[in-house]
């Protein structure tokens, strides 16, 4: 029969890690506790789509914030490029606009989140964007230390003030190739916000040389290693792409070759 394609076959062998990620957010919706669910595993075991099982389980609460971004591994110059693409998305803000249509709107968009702002802290925040999404803006002018520090507070600002009104769930994959920087900013923004009904879910590999997640005692933390699949789930896999009856040597084969991982068992039945 025809192959099917990976996202449309359903998850396997995640049902106790699933479990997990579930009463994870159980937490912060029901107890407004700050929690950082933390995903680890091997090329191929399958993190971004247990992520995206997670996700679809957080979209069906219906009544949150869902912000979604991703590191990448070379090519892109502005290291808070995935914080960038969540807030850009989030604030309906356009990448491609020139500096003076981007400015407009994001002053529009920090008025809308905080009536009662003052100008020129709204100023100041929207400064804060423009430089996150990458625009020459005053904070180029700030030493190190205080370009973080302004970075921090106007990021976390929104955050907390999002999370006083709605669950908030941000999403960052492939953190293996976040910029020191950009995870320092993490690291601020789970310690702010860890008292409100916050969680983040990062996925990365193991073995980088990145110090994540945090040590903390403001939020609840939750690492999961996903582990290659069993015989048995490796075969009901490989049924299912298959979709036809599959001879135990196939099956044997095929997890043996694969080692477990899912996507060399879908690249082989392919």
């Amino acid at each position: 029969g025809a192959r099917r394609r990976r996202r449309d076959v359903q998850i396997v062998g995640r049902d106790a890690e699933m479990a997990i990620a579930r009463a994870a957010f159980d937490l912060v919706t029901r107890n407004h506790r700050g929690v950082v669910l933390h995903v680890n595993g091997e090329d191929g075991v399958g993190k971004s789509r247990f992520v995206d099982e997670v996700l679809d389980h957080v979209r069906a609460h219906g009544d949150l914030f869902l912000l979604e971004g991703g590191c990448v591994p070379y090519g892109e110059a502005n290291v808070w490029y995935p914080i960038a693409t969540a807030l850009s998305t989030y604030l309906d803000l356009d990448p491609s606009a020139d500096a003076d249509s981007a400015r407009e709107v994001g002053l529009e968009r920090a008025r809308r989140l905080f009536p009662a702002i003052a100008a020129t802290d709204a100023e100041k925040m929207v400064e804060v964007f423009m430089h996150l999404l990458g625009y020459p803006s005053a904070i180029d002018k700030l030493d190190a230390a205080r370009a973080r520090s302004t970075i921090h507070r106007a990021v976390t600002r929104v955050f907390e003030a999002r999370a006083e009104d709605r669950t908030m769930v941000l999403s960052i994959d492939d953190i293996h190739w976040a910029d020191p920087l950009l995870l320092d900013l993490l690291d601020s923004l789970v310690a702010a916000v860890g008292k409100h009904a916050f969680m983040l879910i990062t996925a990365m590999r193991p073995g980088a040389e990145v110090a994540w997640p945090p040590p903390t005692d403001r939020t609840t933390t939750i690492s999961l290693t996903l582990q290659p699949l069993t015989r048995a789930d490796s075969d009901e896999l490989a049924a299912e792409l298959l979709e036809e009856t599959a001879d135990e040597i196939l099956l044997a084969a095929l997890y043996e070759r694969s080692g477990g991982n899912p996507l060399f068992v879908h690249e082989l039945v392919a």
